[in-house]
């Protein structure tokens, strides 16, 4: 005789996510921010963008990697499947890269209105509303090559990830060794 034992959890009110042999799926923007360690791109493995980190040091607060040596971290909030990101950036990088520039040169204007907000739009994707589009352009402005600041994000797996984290690095160094070049 066999029994068969279904536990059903009526206290969690966050969805779980699906597992598929290699894929990762979300059903709430909620399950984003839970997710250990839960890295966002725009690219699927092409330009290389900045990279989201939910819930890498702090719960309430996004960190957003420019490159290996570059990171800004925002406050944020999640409520009704929804993040809102705040204007005030804590950077933490190495060289005066021109997107710090930019963002040190805006950040003494702290807003109590979001910056942005974030919605799951499928499984793998979030969406992003950025209140002020002209400030997005002149972020997305200080790159040629990248778009730091995209409509969408996608879940990077680890080793999408890991690829994407070592495009940012090719990207980095082809930067530093053109405007030596450049220079000479």
């Amino acid at each position: 005789m066999s029994f068969n034992l279904i536990l059903s959890s009526c206290c969690s009110p966050i969805k779980k996510k699906k597992e598929n042999e290699n894929q990762t799926k979300f059903l709430s923007i909620e399950e984003v921010i839970k997710e250990k360690n839960s890295d966002w791109a725009f690219s699927n493995c092409g330009v290389s963008s900045s990279i989201l980190h939910f819930n890498l040091k702090t719960f309430n607060k996004l960190t957003i990697e420019f490159s290996h040596d570059c990171k800004a971290i925002f406050p944020m909030s999640s409520y009704n499947n929804v993040i809102d990101v705040y204007w005030q950036p804590q950077l933490i990088s190495s060289k005066e890269y021109d997107i710090v520039k930019m963002i040190e040169k805006h950040k003494k204007h702290p807003s109590k209105t979001p910056f942005m907000r974030f919605r799951l739009k499928n499984d793998s994707t979030i969406s992003v509303k950025y209140y002020n589009r002209d400030f997005q352009n002149r972020l997305n402005s200080v790159d040629k090559q990248r778009i730091l600041f995209p409509d969408n994000f996608h879940y990077l797996d680890s080793n999408r990830c890991k690829l994407l984290n070592m495009n940012l690095e090719i990207d980095t160094l082809n930067r530093i060794i053109g405007k030596s070049s450049n220079t000479k």
